[in-house]
């Protein structure tokens, strides 16, 4: 999915599945159009790979200071940052699509404005959201109904990392637009060295004894690290720096804005998946479910990323073919979509399947004394929904490097209601909601959504 190529198929042969498949998958990688392109696609995939075993590392080591309920409480707080993050505005995805498409003109003066436009619109909504985070944390954490030694720590915690989420948007800005200005692979890159010193940095405070509180000051080094790294690439990139005051222009704003709205719709709506599960779960079972859940998630995830991670190389490619406005432009990004398929059906099954049938195995082997019985069960529906969610992954990309907002904010809106309605049943039914309960819920509107997108695509491309 990261650039057109030739519709013409290989000779049929007959040749032993494993190795049909291969053949298959080594033609469509090489075919893919353009070496930046190409790089991109490859090292987003390979980065996923080694961001999964600095995840590995970090449960177990986080697990193993913390315990569940410590560990739990962090990852429930989530819930609450989700909210300072709505001062992002959706800004950020807005960045990445707008940038690629001024790169794709040669407008650099352009790119300046519209990342300074952006960077100062966010200090002043995250300083809104982080006095609104504050204010309202009191309600937020007595509706998770912690115990006092829990509720204590939390109150501590929240208003430190309500100011480092703010801090981080701006990182994140800046991690926008080296992606878009098509350098993929540098941005994933600086995004995952910084992960990987977040993780070196808490794993010697948690040594040191610093508790949960040693989480807050690694992600906080790690985010000034990634400002720094991220900021240099950009100059390198552009000849220059590219926040300059002068440069703030209000009509880049609304058009930054008009399409930046369906981008924060959509995380309005991702608040009722991931952290309306985590809140359902820390009030009705308790903190220690939450890391169970999580690492489900985080894995069936990051196994879907291997493919989501570089087949969202195509973005700024199909922005960027977008901006040509031709036939040919249109038949390209159609070609892009369809060897992108191609590509995640392939790779999904030799991804998926394995992992399913050696999910139990290989949490006890890791997780040793801190495997949870829940486990396997939650990652195996996960691992499901995700695979068959590939059917309209590459839609996506598509679909949101074309600006159609509307119809991905209908696909998660639908994700959303499909795992609400699904968690208030259970717990309506008083059956206890247990992670696995929580990994069908979302799963379920995983799929969905899916293959509505890959329909909508096919309506589109019709």
């Amino acid at each position: 999915m990261n650039g057109a190529t030739s519709d013409t198929e290989a000779a049929p042969s007959i040749q032993p599945p494993i190795a049909a498949s291969a053949g298959v998958l080594k033609l469509v990688l090489q075919r893919f159009a353009g070496t930046q392109l190409r790089r991109n696609f490859l090292t987003g995939s390979g980065l996923t790979v080694a961001t999964i075993a600095s995840t590995a590392i970090s449960y177990k080591v986080y697990l193993h200071f913390l315990g569940f309920d410590l560990y739990g409480l962090w990852l429930s707080l989530g819930f609450v940052l989700t909210l300072a993050q709505f001062g992002n505005l959706g800004i950020t995805s807005a960045v990445s699509k707008i940038v690629a498409e001024e790169n794709g003109r040669g407008d650099l003066d352009a790119v300046r404005s519209y990342v300074t436009t952006s960077i100062l619109t966010l200090l002043v909504t995250g300083g809104i959201l982080f006095f609104v985070v504050f204010l309202s944390r009191h309600a937020v954490l007595e509706g998770m109904r912690l115990r006092p030694e829990y509720l204590s720590q939390g109150l501590s915690l929240i208003p430190w990392l309500s100011l480092l989420s703010v801090y981080v948007l701006q990182v994140e800005v800046l991690n926008s637009v080296v992606y878009g200005l098509g350098r993929m692979d540098l941005a994933g890159t600086i995004a995952f060295c910084m992960r990987i010193f977040v993780v070196v940095v808490a794993i010697a405070l948690l040594a040191m004894g610093h508790g949960i509180f040693s989480l807050l000051i690694a992600n906080g080094v790690g985010a000034v690290a990634g400002h720094l790294a991220n900021a240099i690439a950009i100059r390198r990139l552009t000849g220059g720096a590219v926040f300059q005051i002068r440069r703030f222009d209000v009509h880049r704003l609304r058009k930054m804005m008009t399409f930046s709205a369906g981008a924060f719709a959509c995380a309005v709506v991702g608040m009722f998946l991931g952290p309306f599960n985590k809140f359902m779960l820390t009030r009705y079972g308790g903190l220690s479910l939450v890391p169970v859940y999580e690492i489900a998630t985080s894995l069936a995830m990051q196994a879907r990323g291997l493919l989501d991670n570089g087949l969202r190389a195509i973005v700024p490619e199909v922005s960027r073919l977008q901006g040509h406005g031709t036939d040919s432009s249109w038949a390209r990004i159609q070609a892009i979509h369809e060897r992108s398929l191609k590509v995640a059906l392939i790779i999904g099954v030799l991804i998926c399947v394995p992992a399913m049938l050696l999910a139990g195995l290989a949490l006890r082997l890791w997780l040793g004394s801190r495997f949870h019985p829940l486990m396997p069960g939650a990652v195996r529906v996960l691992l499901a929904a995700n695979f068959l969610s590939l059917f309209g992954l590459p839609a996506y990309n598509a679909l949101f490097a074309i600006g159609r907002l509307k119809t991905l904010l209908f696909a998660q809106s639908l994700q959303a209601i499909i795992n609400v309605v699904t968690v208030i049943a259970v717990i309506a039914s008083g059956a206890t909601l247990s992670p696995l309960w929580a990994a069908a819920a979302s799963g379920s509107g995983l799929v969905v959504a899916g293959f509505y997108l890959l329909a909508a695509w096919r309506r589109k491309a019709a």
